[in-house]
């Protein structure tokens, strides 16, 4: 093994383990060799040729290895999606199909294509603002949302914390109606957008700050209203091994800057190209979570309207993957389906 697949044949390991994947040991390996060689492909090289002549010290082992671990961490976290991934990931059955998807001849078992440059969710957070903004512009035509948070909790004269605020999906929606809203997340990507969506706006009752959900730069008690939409669930799914003790510290940091008898308000996903609501697999442990603590739930449609077909499955692949795309366009839905939970809980 070269030094780029030792690479990222550890990446890819790490990857299987961080995402919750029991892969039989040399699977790594296979995607690891796979993934080179589209890598290698990718940068215009040839393979034996670079694989002969690489050193560690060689600036396009890293170039090669960026590529690889994106390629294997994607590929990894859809696979899972499709259940090729499980306990008896060794069946050569198995193997064999992986292997054809991978040499980019065959299609996953539901016939979608996979895309190994595709970006994940958590790199699209990071760098395509402004084409993430255009996916959730789109959604909730209805006006659910704010209809569901006025049945919860009054708005007006409330300051209000969004947390994982994204492009401002929520803030920018709530601020003609709140006394101040403050936007909260990781990503100054998005922040960009979201602090280009206000300035348009007219509206001057609104900050946006880069912080984590668990230590907000903000006083004791500060606020009336904490919201959140699609993002305190990455919690659990980032740290699938400390999902309890990272939300139990997000839970105590809500408790430490609400006001006394305030409410947390959080939307979460129960499946988008869905009619009907569904427990996501890879939140499965969130969901008894929220009940456990004392959070009250119900679901509403929130339906992405898209200008056309080809809009509609461009932006839903990009975002959702290509399952998704090819249902979209399979259907020719240009109203795309999703169901959204809403939990709420009263801070004293």
């Amino acid at each position: 093994m070269t030094d780029g697949r030792h690479a990222a044949y550890c990446i890819a390991r790490n990857c299987s383990h961080e995402i919750g994947i029991c892969a039989a040991d040399g699977f790594p390996g296979v995607c690891t060799d796979a993934f080179f060689i589209h890598a290698v492909r990718a940068a215009g090289q040839h393979q034996d040729r670079l694989a002969a002549g690489l050193t560690a010290k060689d600036q396009r082992l890293d170039y090669l290895s960026q590529l690889t671990a994106r390629a294997v961490r994607g590929f990894l976290r859809r696979a899972r999606g499709f259940n090729m991934l499980d306990h008896v990931i060794g069946v050569p059955k198995r193997v064999e199909q992986i292997l054809y998807l991978l040499s980019g001849r065959g299609e996953l078992v539901h016939g979608a294509h996979y895309n190994c440059d595709m970006p994940t969710q958590e790199e699209i957070y990071k760098t395509e603002g402004d084409k993430y903004e255009a996916l959730i512009a789109r959604e909730d035509h209805q006006g659910n949302i704010l209809r569901a948070m006025r049945e919860i909790t009054l708005l007006e004269n409330r300051i209000v914390y969004d947390l994982g605020a994204g492009t401002g999906r929520l803030a920018c929606m709530l601020a003609p109606y709140v006394s101040r809203i403050r936007a909260f997340d990781i990503s100054e990507e998005m922040l960009r957008v979201c602090r280009e969506k206000f300035t348009a706006s007219g509206l001057t009752n609104w900050q946006v700050d880069v912080a984590d959900h668990r230590q907000l730069p903000v006083e004791d008690a500060s606020a009336d209203l904490v919201v959140s939409g699609w993002s305190v669930a990455y919690l659990a799914e980032w740290n699938p091994r400390s999902a309890r003790t990272e939300l139990e510290k997000w839970l105590g940091e809500m408790k430490r800057v609400l006001r006394p008898n305030s409410c947390i308000v959080l939307f979460e996903s129960l499946g988008t190209g869905n009619e009907s609501p569904i427990k996501l697999e890879h939140l499965k442990d969130y969901y008894p979570w929220l009940d456990e603590v004392g959070f009250q739930h119900k679901w509403i449609r929130t339906d992405y309207k898209f200008d056309s077909i080809e809009e509609a499955e461009f932006l839903s692949r990009f975002f959702f993957g290509d399952e998704l795309g090819d249902k979209v366009k399979k259907n020719n839905w240009v109203i795309l389906p999703e169901c959204t939970g809403v939990w709420w809980i009263k801070v004293l």
